[in-house]
């Protein structure tokens, strides 16, 4: 098919019309053949040099093209397995996030079908949030229940989380600065939300299984991770089989069993590109937060030797887990002691490169998971060879690091630490918490208890 792409920034003659593959169906889509559109000023956005920075880094340093246009009025030409609202043949409108697949889409009923009325939609309760803003724009609302495609479950969640992604992801990352603010809207929504749900870990139970799945039947109890396409935060979520869900650890509540993923895959990305193993020494700076406690216990399983860098109050909490030593950054700067080590992780995003060359070896790494500067610092160091900065974009997790997290659970080496817990009606209060900076561990929020469902 034909259509306006954007492959680098500039003015507006950077723009081409060209021969693409048309785009399939998902079982929740339709496909609309298009017969106006408009221009806006959002439009232009994917023309700035920011907008292809993002689309760069997303696309693993090679930028993707972006098809231009967000309102449209067309004709269905095709529908998912699971759509009912739409057929072909129906005349619709709508507005698409030019960096997303979510469509609004609007329109006529479906015509000659005799059970349409007798319809009924389920519904649940859920935290929305429809812009960008601080913790009380967050509110309880009821929306409609998913339904689960041929090779999804849907999850009848009990618990969940409350994590740093979740809240940059609600303010737009807009403590980080305006670039990273405007690529944090372009994953999320430009205008506003793209997902009105947020919530990326789960534990639950199955509550139906697609047609086509195998590996899971009513009743099992999974927990897992959404990353982006979020959702967890309400009662039931549908997820894909070959997504990042796995049956419960065995002997786990569900509010032990939510909090294994965010914290512990953030702390695997870093750690698979640092070859730890015994003799190889580790600090982690931000040792009792959700990655820095997954990062300590992580990196013992590996064999390194650590050292773990917390406040006074959590020394010992962090000695719990495995720390070969700790230091109280309230009492000692790590960085003027005169020691070195193989691999320094920052687990909460407040180091530089430049602060920490000082406490690697000759051929150490450091570890970010945050910060633009050290995002320059890896595209350059790795290439002039002595210390360098590894921060893998896009972040690569998978179903398999999963199952991993799952196996050292049983095997006695890594337990998610859990700060507090809130029922999900005290969503507001549990993401202010967050925000203080000062949690240990995770914070959870409970899901059955706390609407009154049996």
């Amino acid at each position: 098919m034909k259509a306006i792409l954007c492959r680098k920034p500039g003015r507006p003659d950077v723009l081409a019309l060209d021969e693409i593959e048309k785009p399939s169906v998902t079982d929740d889509g339709v496909l609309v053949r298009v017969h106006a559109a408009s221009v806006n000023p959002v439009d232009f956005f994917p023309l700035s040099g920011v907008a292809h920075t993002a689309r760069w880094l997303s696309g693993g340093f090679k930028a993707r093209p972006v098809v231009l246009g967000t309102d449209f009025a067309g004709t269905v030409e095709s529908v998912g397995k699971s759509v009912t609202e739409f057929k072909p043949g129906d005349q619709v409108f709508g507005g698409k996030d030019r960096t997303t697949r979510g469509l609004q889409l609007h329109g006529r009923r479906p015509r000659h079908r005799k059970d349409h009325h007798h319809c009924v939609t389920s519904q649940m309760t859920a935290v929305v949030y429809d812009r960008y803003g601080p913790p009380e724009v967050l509110r309880l609302e009821q929306v409609d229940r998913p339904v689960a495609s041929e090779g999804q479950v849907l999850v009848r969640v009990h618990a969940t989380t409350v994590n740093r992604f979740d809240t940059a992801t609600r303010e737009a990352n807009r403590k980080s600065g305006l670039a990273i603010s405007l690529m944090s809207r372009l994953v999320s929504g430009v205008r506003g939300p793209r997902h009105r749900i947020l919530g990326t870990e789960f534990a639950g139970e199955v509550d139906a299984v697609g047609a086509r799945v195998t590996e899971f039947a009513i009743g099992d109890r999974v927990f897992g991770t959404t990353g982006l396409g979020f959702g967890a935060h309400a009662e039931y979520l549908a997820m894909p089989v070959s997504g990042r869900i796995a049956a419960m650890p065995a002997g786990m509540s569900f509010e032990e069993a939510a909090p294994i993923c965010d914290g512990a895959l953030n702390a695997l990305t870093c750690l698979k590109q640092a070859d730890l193993r015994t003799g190889r020494t580790i600090l982690v700076n931000g040792a009792s937060g959700a990655i820095g406690t997954a990062g300590v216990q992580l990196a013992k399983s590996f064999g390194a030797d650590v050292t773990a860098v917390c406040n006074t109050k959590n020394l010992e909490l962090v000695r719990s887990l495995g720390a070969d030593r700790v230091i109280d950054y309230t009492q000692t700067d790590f960085t003027r002691n005169g020691q070195t080590y193989d691999v320094i992780l920052d687990a909460v995003g407040k180091l530089s490169f430049g602060r920490c060359r000082g406490s690697l070896e000759p051929h150490g790494i450091f570890l970010p998971t945050d910060g633009l500067a050290n995002l320059m610092w890896a595209l350059v160091t790795p290439r002039l060879g002595g210390k360098k900065v590894l921060f893998q974009i896009p972040p690569r997790q998978t179903k398999e690091d999963v199952l991993f997290l799952k196996q050292l659970i049983e095997a006695g080496k890594y337990r998610p630490v859990i700060d507090r817990r809130y029922p999900l009606t005290d969503v507001v209060e549990a993401t202010r918490y967050v925000e203080t900076e000062q949690k240990t561990g995770n914070v959870v929020l409970t899901v059955s208890q706390s609407i009154g469902r049996s």
